[in-house]
């Protein structure tokens, strides 16, 4: 109910003011809460014409681009947020995602070591961990993978995240045909 009522409020603001930037990112947000993607688009969009420079808005209208697959327009909106914000952590990770999706691997990695070097929530650091290893393993650089994976085994080898890891260094040797490390 409260987002719902967040929504009429907010849509009731902006009625009476429509040139509220503010009210039309954090109506924006509460759209996408309820997985209301394009109305999401539509008001991200309202507040970016209003202000241009919020980097956030970008972010968070990419966010909603991603959750319809419009990956393209997605990475673009993350590039404007980083260009406004370069030390925007989420986004660096959040563009990392959309170019693996797009098998941009090279120009991925640096976003993710990006990410984590500007410092994550520590689930998203373990998010971004795990993909840095896939990507390695979609570069072929297979060493730099099985380097990644071990860390992530190390901090996380009772949980999901440890048995996540193994499972994906195990799929690495697999594919490479080493049947003996990928199948202990």
């Amino acid at each position: 109910g409260k987002p719902v009522r967040a929504a009429s409020l907010l849509e009731r603001a902006l009625a009476l003011q429509p040139d509220l930037p503010g009210a039309n990112y954090n109506l924006g947000i509460v759209l996408q809460r309820l997985e209301r993607y394009q109305d999401a688009i539509v008001q991200f969009e309202k507040a970016l014409v209003l202000n241009p420079q919020d980097a956030e808005a970008h972010s968070s209208l990419a966010t909603a681009l991603s959750s319809i697959d419009r990956i393209s327009e997605a990475a673009r909106y993350f590039e404007k947020a980083i260009a406004l914000r370069p030390n925007h952590a989420a986004a660096h990770f959040n563009l990392g995602m959309m170019l693996f999706k797009s098998n941009e691997y090279r120009r991925a990695i640096d976003h993710f070591t990006r990410a984590l070097a500007l410092g994550l929530t520590p689930e998203k650091a373990d998010e971004c961990e795990q993909f840095i290893g896939r990507t390695y393993v979609m570069l072929g650089r297979y060493d730099d993978a099985e380097r990644t994976f071990d860390r992530i085994i190390a901090k996380h080898d009772d949980d999901e995240q440890g048995r996540d890891a193994k499972h994906k260094k195990a799929l690495m040797y697999l594919s490479g045909g080493n049947f003996a490390e990928g199948w202990p």
